[in-house]
């Protein structure tokens, strides 16, 4: 079986991508979904508010848009939080992925696979990548934000011309009914598995 990394960055339509894949029978493990379901383990919550104090807490959950406003402005505050979560998150995978011995390929939808060492446990790399003003859009309607916080949020990830360089395949996402050719010729390419 492949363990395949789907990444680019924000915005650039990597769960829409992931949701085809998975149209296609692939399973598919979503990095960031997991991530938000460790906020509410009683341990995480503990060593978030050892690192920020209880200013991070809202009726007795992580305020994930308080958390948001410290770590994106604050990269040594980013570094604790993804010390803290990203080893949970690929113990997670590698657990997740025993459930699927029998697949020719698994899936993990992840935004910093580079930046953080998720290539390490994937042994392909698909990178979405799209037009910066079209990732600036799509974050904007999908997150409620403002333009700056995602431009921001984008300076914590590596430019998608870096991200794609490293991958092994690319997938332009320019228009939603262009994705699906390369999509089905990876999912073919995959299947073979080399």
């Amino acid at each position: 079986m492949i363990k395949v990394g789907l990444t680019g960055g924000i915005g650039s339509g990597k769960s829409t991508v992931a949701r085809v894949f998975m149209e296609l029978g692939v399973p598919v493990y979503f990095a960031d979904l997991e991530a938000k379901k460790l906020l509410l383990l009683s341990d995480v919550k503990k060593e978030l508010i050892r690192i920020f104090s209880d200013k991070i807490m809202k009726n007795g959950e992580v305020d994930k848009q308080k958390l948001a406003s410290i770590i994106f402005n604050d990269r040594d505050s980013l570094k604790k939080v993804n010390d803290l979560i990203h080893p949970l998150v690929r113990q997670g995978f590698k657990n997740w992925v025993k459930s699927f011995e029998n697949e020719d390929y698994v899936m993990i939808e992840v935004a910093i696979l580079f930046e953080n060492g998720f290539n390490s446990i994937v042994d392909k790399v698909i990178c979405v990548s799209s037009i910066l003003e079209d990732r600036i859009i799509r974050t904007v309607e999908r997150d409620k934000s403002s333009i700056e916080l995602v431009k921001q949020r984008m300076e914590n990830q590596w430019p998608q011309e870096k991200i794609a360089e490293k991958s092994d395949f690319v997938i332009f996402n320019s228009n939603v009914d262009l994705i699906l050719p390369q999509i089905l010729a990876i999912d073919k390419a995959l299947r073979l598995k080399f």
